[in-house]
């Protein structure tokens, strides 16, 4: 499970990423997507990191995993791939549980202005 703790405006949170939503998907039924380019993520000393948004003045902290994805994003991994990554990287993930934890990441990410269609 990934969970985000968002810092915006003197406020915190920390929460479940929920899933739903969607992309659009290119010809071969893959989602295309793009980080904002505005964003910025810092890793920190202990493998966690710290996305900040300029647009919407927020930031918000990754987990280990997190990072993990956010990295994958940055080479320009799709969620397939995004999931094959977890799964070879981090042990007794379940293929299942790495789709649904991808997905929630992406949307997370989408309802934050931090990740777009392509």
């Amino acid at each position: 499970m990934i969970y985000f703790r968002v810092f915006q405006s003197g406020a915190e949170t920390t929460r479940r990423a929920n899933s739903g939503g969607g992309f659009s998907q290119n010809q071969e039924g893959i989602r295309t997507m793009k980080l904002n380019p505005f964003a910025t993520m810092a890793e920190q000393f202990d493998g966690t990191g710290l996305v900040f948004n300029p647009e919407t003045n927020a930031a918000m902290a990754l987990n280990k995993t997190g990072v993990f994805l956010w990295k994958e994003l940055e080479n320009g991994s799709d969620e397939p791939a995004m999931v094959r990554a977890l799964l070879d990287h981090f042990s007794g993930v379940t293929e299942e549980q790495g789709a649904r934890d991808v997905k929630a990441f992406v949307e997370e990410l989408r309802s934050r202005s931090l990740l777009s269609e392509q």
